[in-house]
């Protein structure tokens, strides 16, 4: 549920960030079986939990659309999943025991491209599970968008892995806007010894190190509410210190597993 609530909150995100090319960690699949694990799971989570991701995913679908479509001429998005397993181009050569990256990146030199191919194996048709009747009209919107997602392969640089880059068929199939989104990943990959770009790898090191920012976000809260006289008494202090506590690490525990 955790994990569900923290992507809605990345496509949101996503949606609102100014700039012209925006890059997602993970695949443009992922949100999608996110939600339908928890809308599945709503029944047993706490209540102020299942309140949160009731209250979010409506809007969160929106977004999803939205990065979906990519309509608007002036923004690109485009998911990078760090790790993959794929064997489309593969089976395709009869190289059934080598995955795409792989066998890409030693195949490809820097600034090769391959593709765009279709994100959905023949055969493959993803669900959508309703969360309530407000989303009836846009579900099958959502699927049938996710059949037109196509995956490009790219090498950005002699020194860097071939890239797998999941992206909108509005995207990948314009010259003009796929050529913004490679100088854009090629410009963010000039570090060496990095697996991914550096905005996703920048994003990862933080999310890595927020367990060591907890006892200190836990302290920051608790002198707040003091300082606006939302706290009396050391007794409160400590009890609403014990509560955040409790909460952070519930939460932390929930989305390890």
């Amino acid at each position: 549920m955790a994990g569900a609530i923290m992507l809605a909150m990345e496509l949101e995100l996503a949606v609102k960030a100014p700039h012209d090319v925006v890059l997602l960690d993970g695949s443009l699949l992922t949100p999608l079986i996110r939600f339908n694990q928890a809308i599945t799971k709503l029944p047993d989570v706490p209540h102020e939990l299942g309140k949160l991701f009731s209250e979010r995913i409506a809007g969160a679908l929106h977004d999803y659309r939205e990065i979906l479509a990519a309509r608007r001429t002036d923004r690109v998005f485009a998911a990078v999943p760090k790790y993959t397993s794929r064997r489309e181009i593969a089976s395709m050569l009869n190289l059934k025991n080598y995955e795409d990256r792989a066998l890409l990146s030693m195949v490809l030199e820097s600034g090769e491209v391959v593709g765009p191919i279709n994100l959905l194996r023949p055969g493959e048709s993803p669900n959508f599970i309703e969360p309530d009747k407000s989303t009836a009209v846009i579900g099958p919107e959502i699927l049938s968008l996710i059949r037109e997602v196509n995956v490009i392969y790219y090498r950005p640089s002699e020194y860097f892995p071939a890239l797998r880059i999941e992206t909108p068929a509005a995207i990948a199939k314009n010259k003009s806007r796929l050529s913004v989104l490679l100088d854009a990943i090629r410009h963010q990959c000039n570090a060496p010894g990095l697996m991914e770009p550096y905005p996703l790898y920048m994003a990862d090191r933080m999310v890595r190190h927020l367990g060591c920012m907890l006892p200190v976000l836990r302290r920051t809260v608790t002198q707040e509410m003091v300082a606006t006289n939302a706290i009396t008494t050391n007794a409160s202090r400590d009890a609403v210190e014990r509560k955040i506590s409790q909460a952070m690490h519930a939460n932390s525990s929930e989305q390890g597993s």
